[in-house]
């Protein structure tokens, strides 16, 4: 029982060759995909590769959604729903993009092979007495019962077998004929033996079943129909069951040949894939220094992942580093621009780690360094901040206490002390000028530490910088 697709609206610039398409009990898919059983065209890609699929389940056709944008049944404003499947009924109509289609299903082309429906025979027995599609319709016109011929019954006959060979020709008289015999057995008893009738080849002679069409639910005769009626029913079925096969045939024939070059194409871009990958593990292996240990595939791809993760967390940790190095020059009043790179660096002009990984690895312009030159750079710059603050400490110490030595503060002291006041002794004059001096460094913390500690510690710094910088450039 196939089920016929007729397009009744379409996208004005589609162009598609056949707009009906035929499914039978095995099904298929609609879409734009080359692989679908019924390829469309759909010029603004709203349609799925594989949008919807027919299918034949217990006697019912149905149609299921595959779609991202949906199938609409029956001038429905919701659609199907991907995964949904709904009963296909005659007449029903379901839209597919700018695409709208009527149903039809066919019932079953069925060559009758009953011997008896163009049986035409003098034989009133041949034929059967009642309709086919009604066993319990009155008998056909050609035989009634009252066209029995039935024996003619004598006064002597009590043969009952013997009755069958005779005919009459009037019902009235063969009823009457009939009950006017009492079956009296008036023989010697001597001739009591049971005597048959000898079997004759009279061509009036009645079947033994005879009476089988007079029942209440007699069944066909069997009859041996006409053969060259037979055997042109038993021709016209198989050539309608071959020009089915050839169909179906052919239709199997294409779907094959698409699904032969669909699994070409997947099997082709596994292995370009394949070879693709296989070669991008090689060469991160080779470049990590692992090659000697002919590791797995799954070894491979294990290492690939954690390196991946590596290098992000490398590059977050390296730009923490290096903002937090540039604050530390800003707290001790350090030109953060000393020295000066020609090539920016990612890592520390990136607004955050998406932005140095887009830098790094996609743009890849000459505003930036590339990678390993940004990475080396960095790691450089955290070694020479690392040393010149350790110098700026060391020298910011020994300026710290030269400034508290003793000698320094009494000099201080005399300097500044107050007129008029009455000396009650050197070491509480001293003392008392002391908290004075401490005093005034802590109303003002920031000039207090650059006074202390920040200029003896940025001198330092910058003197130690350049002197890195100095031994790196080549002679």
């Amino acid at each position: 029982m196939p089920i016929d697709l007729t397009i009744v609206k379409s996208p004005e610039t589609a162009s598609n060759e056949n707009p009906r398409h035929t499914f039978s009990e095995n099904g298929g898919s609609i879409g734009r995909g080359t692989n679908n059983a019924w390829v469309l065209d759909d010029p603004e890609k709203y349609m799925s590769s594989v949008h919807a699929r027919i299918d034949y389940e217990n006697g019912q056709y149905t149609l299921t959604d595959l779609s991202t944008n949906g199938t609409f049944v029956n001038g429905s404003m919701e659609p199907l729903g991907n995964g949904n499947k709904v009963a296909l009924n005659e007449g029903d109509r379901f839209g597919i993009s700018d695409y709208e289609f009527a149903i039809a299903i066919r019932e079953a082309d069925l060559a009758s092979a009953t011997p008896f429906a163009a049986a035409n025979s003098s034989d009133s027995f041949a034929a059967s007495p009642f309709p086919q599609n009604d066993p319990f319709a009155p008998p056909a016109a050609n035989y009634m019962p009252s066209q029995v011929e039935t024996p003619h019954f004598g006064n002597t006959e009590t043969d009952p077998l013997a009755l069958l060979d005779k005919a009459s020709t009037s019902a009235a008289t063969q009823e009457e004929a009939f009950f006017s015999n009492t079956f009296a057995n008036n023989g010697d008893a001597l001739n009591d033996a049971v005597q048959w009738p000898n079997a004759t080849t009279e061509n009036n002679l009645i079947p033994d079943n005879w009476d089988d069409d007079l029942s209440d639910h007699a069944s066909p005769p069997a009859a041996a129909p006409d053969s060259s009626m037979v055997n042109s029913t038993a021709l016209t079925a198989l050539e309608n069951q071959c020009r089915t096969l050839k169909e179906r045939n052919k239709q199997l024939s294409t779907e094959l040949a698409m699904l032969k070059k669909t699994l070409s194409e997947q099997a082709t871009g596994s292995q370009q894939a394949n070879r693709t990958a296989t070669l991008q593990d090689a060469t991160l292996i080779e470049a990590m220094g692992l090659t000697k240990w002919n590791l797995n595939d799954d070894k491979v791809i294990h290492i690939n992942g954690i390196a991946g993760q590596m290098v992000r967390e490398t590059m977050e940790g390296m730009m923490q580093v290096l903002s937090f190095k540039k604050k530390i020059k800003e707290e001790f009043r350090i030109n953060v621009t000393t020295i000066q790179p020609i090539e920016n660096n990612p890592l520390k002009f990136s607004a955050n780690i998406e932005d140095a990984m887009e830098n790094m690895f996609i743009k890849e312009n000459d505003a930036y360094k590339a990678p390993l030159d940004a990475l080396r750079e960095g790691f450089q710059g955290i070694y020479d901040h690392q040393v010149a603050v350790m110098a700026g400490m060391q020298a910011a110490f020994r300026g710290m206490l030269e400034r508290l030595d003793p000698e320094t503060l009494e000099q201080r002291f005399e300097k500044y002390k107050k007129p008029g006041v009455i000396q009650l002794g050197m070491k509480r004059k001293h003392w008392e000028s002391y908290k004075d001096y401490h005093a005034e460094m802590t109303e003002n913390l920031d000039n207090s530490f650059q006074h202390l500690f920040g200029y003896d510690f940025v001198q330092a710094y910058e003197e130690q910088m350049q002197r890195l910088v100095a031994a790196r450039k080549p002679s």
